[in-house]
């Protein structure tokens, strides 16, 4: 793909994401003499006035004078003040931005994120993140907390037995397992779902409590990073069949205090990789339903995988699955 379609094709993603947040989306258009990629009006609730930003779109694999890029764009802002045309500037980018070009921007009306912050921006999620770190500081489980070890099978390249008895073969460990769930977030490489199995009190549930607080205070300490935002499901509780977009609006409504969650905002997100998904407890939710509930709720899951950038982790007993391909 050529430099100029790829510059496109961020254009045009960037755009979908002032959609997804409720603009009128104007691309490739000129503000006071000056063609800009995306001007994007958002009408203001319960009133008349409209907030206008001027967005350019940089799909850029190597440095440039950022600042320089800055200084244009509060210029371009200052005079489409002046003629009343826009309100704000946002400069998106592929790569993060220097402490110089932040400074620069500072104070200006020139806001300067990357593509990953500001899909970030579609949904809120600092209640919620407040609420894992407070509540897993709080507990007992805090105190007494012991790194959970692991093995893996090599030869099935998604399943990760905890215990060895469960299948024979070649396996190597896992010491802790948390370093490994790290770098398999952030692989490339196909491979974006795993079972995490063990016997009744091997610390699986502690294991995604404890995982999920770590993670929610690197992302809340720098968003730059491949940090993702965990989200935690309890599927003791799928005790029927589950609409999964109705249990995750409600989840993202609930739990986690966004306001007037969408499904397809959700999904964008996930789609995107900004998720891993911690479904805890297959085997409470085994033990409750039928063999067709079972199948219909993993299908349900399995949804959530479709994009390869997505991550999806996976409690269990290992009697529930008979083979390694299951």
């Amino acid at each position: 793909m050529s430099t100029v379609s790829k510059g496109k094709d961020f254009e045009n993603k960037v755009a979908e994401l002032f959609q997804l947040m409720g603009y009128k989306v104007d691309q490739n258009i000129e503000v006071c003499h000056k063609k800009v990629d995306i001007l994007a009006t958002l009408q203001i609730l319960g009133s008349d006035t409209l907030h206008r930003v001027i967005v350019e779109c940089k799909h850029e694999a190597k440095n440039i004078n950022q600042v320089a890029r800055v200084r244009e764009f509060q210029a371009l802002l200052q005079e489409a003040r002046t003629q009343n045309k826009a309100e704000s500037t946002e400069i998106i980018t592929l790569r993060p931005w220097s402490d110089q070009a932040k400074g620069a921007a500072s104070g200006s009306g020139v806001k300067l994120y990357t593509y990953t912050q500001k899909l970030a921006q579609l949904m809120n999620f600092d209640q919620y993140l407040t609420s894992i770190i407070d509540d897993f500081e709080t507990d007992e489980l805090s105190k007494y907390y012991i790194d959970l070890n692991a093995e893996k099978k090599s030869s099935a390249e998604s399943f990760k037995p905890l215990e060895k008895s469960f299948l024979e073969g070649e396996h190597e460990i896992l010491s802790p397992v948390d370093g490994y769930i790290s770098n398999w977030q952030n692989e490339e490489a196909p491979g974006n779902r795993i079972a995490l199995l063990g016997e009744f009190g091997s610390g699986k549930t502690s294991f995604c409590r404890h995982y999920t607080y770590e993670l929610a205070k690197k992302y809340r300490a720098n968003q730059e990073d491949k940090v993702r935002i965990p989200i935690l499901f309890n599927l003791g509780r799928f005790t029927k069949n589950v609409d999964f977009e109705d249990l995750i609006v409600g989840y993202l409504d609930r739990k986690c205090g966004v306001p007037n969650p969408k499904f397809n905002i959700f999904k964008k997100m996930n789609d995107e990789g900004l998720f891993l998904l911690i479904f805890d407890g297959f085997d409470e939710m085994a033990m409750q339903v039928d063999f067709d509930t079972i199948a219909g709720n993993l299908n349900e899951i399995e949804k959530l995988t479709a994009s390869p950038k997505s991550r999806v982790l996976l409690t269990s007993r290992p009697e529930y699955f008979i083979s390694a391909k299951e």
